[in-house]
């Protein structure tokens, strides 16, 4: 991380991010310039629980950086994908929690 802040010509290797609560759950994954939100809470308080919305918002952070336009209903494919991509990641971190507690306590 330090080569990126310190050169801006450098990127960061990664292109996906995934943005939890407070309250331990997925409420937005961003790849590349879009960013879908699958819960939100209003206004955004990232250590609120959020709320679950009725339909996902799509944003493009490149023009939108504020998030105020919602795309979604001119990009249902890529609502599909990053829905794909946030499923995928919350199945690869199954039960992140209790895996840490049993390693603290060591009980199984």
């Amino acid at each position: 991380m330090s080569a990126v802040l310190k050169d801006p010509s450098h990127k960061s290797p990664r292109t996906t991010f995934h943005y939890w609560s407070n309250s331990a759950e997925l409420f937005a994954v961003r790849s590349g310039k879009w960013k879908l939100h699958l819960k939100q809470s209003k206004p955004v308080f990232y250590w609120r629980p959020p709320d679950s919305l009725v339909q996902p918002e799509l944003f493009d952070l490149e023009s939108d950086i504020a998030e105020k336009y919602d795309l979604s209903e001119q990009n249902p494919k890529l609502i599909q994908q990053l829905q794909a991509l946030a499923k995928a990641h919350q199945a690869d971190i199954t039960n992140p929690l209790d895996d840490n507690l049993s390693s603290v306590t060591n009980q199984e």
